[in-house]
């Protein structure tokens, strides 16, 4: 069986995977989405989150919060790893290029009350090499804050 051809869909509240061929004769369209980078598909009634790992460490987070060990809890918190600039064409017109910033998004950034220190945290199931390369800028940049890969 082929992994890469299956489809996540929502049966009661578990992400269950089936073949794509038989998709269309057993569950409406309503619970899936269109295909995605990586060939994931991300299930709509799953809490719109990319993968079950990260929807799990939502929730423990959620109630960690509401315990009162972690504070100020964000999700998908956007990073500016390198901020806009423009430079001088090498091509005729020589006009100015604008070059884009560089982000970064973690899932989860928060203020931990026991460490008195604010942690950004990515739940990863496969590292690509923008992510490396991104995650190293990162902690680079933000020194003071923990980054945690789980």
């Amino acid at each position: 069986m082929n992994f890469y051809r299956k489809k996540p869909v929502i049966a009661n509240k578990k992400t269950e995977y089936i073949d794509i061929k038989n998709i269309d004769k057993l569950v409406p369209k309503e619970f899936y989405t269109k295909r995605r980078k990586f060939n994931k598909f991300k299930a709509i009634k799953s809490g719109g989150y990319d993968s079950k790992k990260e929807h799990k460490r939502a929730n423990e987070l959620r109630m960690l919060q509401k315990n009162g060990y972690i504070s100020n809890l964000e999700e998908q918190k956007v990073f500016e790893l390198q901020p806009s600039f423009k430079v001088v064409s090498n091509k005729p017109p020589f006009k100015l290029k604008n070059i884009r910033e560089i982000k970064y998004i973690t899932d989860f950034y928060y203020y931990d009350n026991e460490k008195k220190k604010w942690i950004a945290e990515d739940s990863k199931g496969f590292k690509t090499k923008d992510y490396i390369i991104k995650s190293k800028m990162f902690q680079y940049k933000y020194r003071d804050i923990i980054f945690i890969e789980s």
